[in-house]
């Protein structure tokens, strides 16, 4: 059986695969976020200038105590739309993710990325149907 090319199928599965990639992008930051506020934390609790603070462990999400790096979470969409990307701006982000030589990770990106594995290919697959009815 050969299938004919039809470029107004082909423009709907584009379209509804560039709104998945972006829907799917944001899920990434959010599961990060979420990581971030709401996993357990159980490093050190210190205080600074009167306000007590739970540090996370080495290989758990980081504890945010100033908020600045969360303020700092953002995406992208590049390729016209065919590429998502979760962005952790700052060097202190970095730092976090992959650790230093004085500090273990504390990652947050590579966890959120990987929970969010199956809903990523379901979410490409349920695309690509929309776009082809």
């Amino acid at each position: 059986m050969a299938v004919k090319y039809n470029e107004k199928i082909w423009a709907n599965i584009k379209r509804e695969v560039r709104k998945e990639i972006f829907k799917l992008t944001e899920g990434v930051k959010k599961e990060a976020t979420d990581l971030v506020l709401t996993s357990g934390k159980t490093g050190r609790t210190y205080r600074r200038n009167g306000v007590e603070h739970q540090a996370s462990a080495p290989g758990e999400p980081f504890a945010s105590d100033t908020g600045t790096t969360l303020s700092q979470f953002r995406t992208e969409t590049r390729d016209s739309g065919f590429t998502g990307a979760f962005v952790a701006g700052g060097e202190n982000a970095r730092r976090l993710e992959l650790g230093t030589s004085k500090m273990d990770a504390r990652p947050f990106a590579r966890p959120a990325l990987a929970n969010q594995k199956k809903e990523i290919e379901q979410g490409l697959k349920d695309a690509v149907k929309r776009g082809a009815r």
